[in-house]
């Protein structure tokens, strides 16, 4: 199978995204013998992946527009228009795409088949027509992801703008274990706040045992008082790992301090309830000003879903 082929049917899965898989595989169908009709394909699967992001957001468009206006539109929507972009390369990248986008769209409307076939007219070759369905596949394969990036962002704030942050059960329970078990605490900004698991948003967002001698990754103490956050035992908050997507994390974390960096102190009774009521995940609601513990169970009755 084709590495983007591949890549394709990983990032477009499930229902809602089958009439995105036909259109994908009517453009490789047609490639062989009627050049035409794939490049007819590959816009429309374009112009099918914009409109679904744009409806699924809400976002208010002309049906009859042209594919570049809801390519554009669907950027600015995403947070990838090339006027939005910082970084120099980024911006050309992206700028970039949008001309692909632009020049699939001309290219279908002078050679595919949906407005007919002039005589005498030039006819594309299968490279040619390949090189157009592979852009439109691998632009609809970016769009799709940043999509998701959107939505694994949106779907962890709640209407107020707090922060939804998921954490697996079994690994909160071994540092509140740690933390109520250990002969010391650590001191946090050269406070005694007592037996806490830290709250912290850094290089993602995770908690962590503030019992001394420390809890390793390994599940081993450490040796040194000094604490190591890099070599620490933690539990990551679902999506909001280091290497996870950094677009998907960051609006979390700017959440919960305006985008600075933070450390938090939960006295470990406070998890006891939630832990004792969890399925599988613990929920901590937070902002700036405040936070909430809940089980899984808890939250699927409060907001009605724990996904």
């Amino acid at each position: 199978m084709h590495p983007l082929d591949t890549s394709f049917r990983e990032n477009f899965i499930g229902p809602r995204y089958k009439a995105h898989r036909d259109q994908w595989d009517k453009a490789n169908d047609r490639l062989l013998d009627d050049p035409d009709g794939a490049l007819t394909a590959a816009r429309t699967l374009l112009e099918t992946t914009c409109k679904q992001i744009l409806d699924d957001l809400k976002m208010v468009y002309d049906p009859a527009a042209e594919l570049p206006k809801l390519y554009n539109i669907a950027c600015n929507a995403l947070g990838t228009a090339p006027g939005t972009q910082v970084d120099p390369a980024f911006r050309a990248v992206f700028s970039s795409t949008y001309q692909i986008v632009r020049s699939v769209s001309e290219i279908r409307n002078k050679y595919g088949d949906a407005h007919g076939i002039a005589s005498g007219s030039v006819r594309p070759s299968k490279a040619d027509s390949e090189l157009a369905v592979h852009l439109a596949g691998a632009v609809s394969c970016f769009l799709v992801r940043r999509y998701e990036s959107h939505l694994s962002a949106t779907r962890r704030l709640t209407a107020d703008g707090q922060a939804i942050l998921w954490f697996d059960k079994s690994l909160v329970w071994r540092l509140v274990d740690h933390a109520t078990n250990s002969p010391k605490t650590a001191l946090w900004y050269g406070e005694d706040v007592g037996r806490c698991l830290m709250l912290v948003g850094d290089a993602g967002i995770y908690l962590m045992s503030n019992g001394s001698p420390q809890i390793l990754f390994d599940g081993t103490l450490a040796k040194k008082k000094r604490f190591a956050p890099l070599r620490a035992l933690v539990a990551t908050a679902e999506g909001c790992d280091a290497s996870a997507d950094f677009e998907a994390w960051w609006p979390i974390h700017n959440a919960i301090d305006n985008g600075n960096d933070f450390s938090l102190p939960i006295p470990v009774e406070e998890f006891r309830s939630a832990l004792e009521g969890a399925l599988l995940s613990i929920i901590i609601i937070a902002d700036p000003d405040r936070y909430i513990i809940m089980s899984d169970v808890q939250f699927e009755r409060q907001f009605g879903s724990t996904s």
